[in-house]
């Protein structure tokens, strides 16, 4: 594979997975925070209305699927030069963000699905209280784990990128022979 499309890749799969991190970082540290301090009809209300809104939005799914897709590209390429420098970091830097979509996929819509399944105007004060906690406590904890996920996953992408990128400028001239990246230096003749 070209240098330059790989090295895009795996720029492309960092930024994702870095975006696709912040988004959950903001959800932990103000969305659920601010629905927790409404009555709890009109906290599930509301994040009725956000994962509507978000179930129906191109680039926020574009980028969680996208993240995904670039993840594994680059996770099958590092595989398969496993011995090159910075593959191991690639490797699992890509495994870390298919972890946060696995988290996504596997817990936190399952319990969007439930709450969006509820009919809010018929829930008791008492019911939806318990409803939002049942929510709300262990969605954030795997909304953490994917928001963490996500991070160290743009981190060790980035370190492999650089890692593969520092090897590759020191290479040409140890191949060269003296010579500077294969170009003989001024006045070598």
């Amino acid at each position: 594979m070209r240098t330059r499309l790989f090295i895009g890749l795996v720029i492309a799969a960092s930024i994702c997975s870095a975006a696709a991190a912040g988004i959950a970082y903001g959800f932990s540290t103000s969305v659920l925070p601010g629905l927790d301090r409404v009555e709890p009809r009109a906290s599930i209300a509301s994040m009725q209305g956000i994962i509507a809104a978000a179930a129906s939005n191109v680039l926020f799914l574009l980028l969680l699927i996208g993240s995904a897709v670039l993840a594994v590209a680059v996770g099958l390429i590092a595989a398969v030069r496993l011995r090159s420098p910075g593959s191991v970091y690639l490797l699992l830097g890509a495994m870390c963000t298919l972890a946060a979509g696995f988290v996504t996929l596997v817990f936190n819509v399952p319990m969007d699905k439930h709450l969006s399944s509820l009919a809010v105007e018929k829930l008791s004060v008492i019911d939806a209280g318990r409803e939002w906690q049942d929510f709300a406590d262990p969605w954030m904890v795997w909304n953490y784990v994917r928001c963490v996920s996500g991070l160290v996953g743009a981190a060790l992408l980035a370190v492999g990128l650089w890692k593969r990128c520092q090897q590759s400028s020191v290479a040409p001239s140890r191949r060269g022979g003296g010579q500077l990246g294969g170009v003989n230096p001024p006045g070598s003749g």
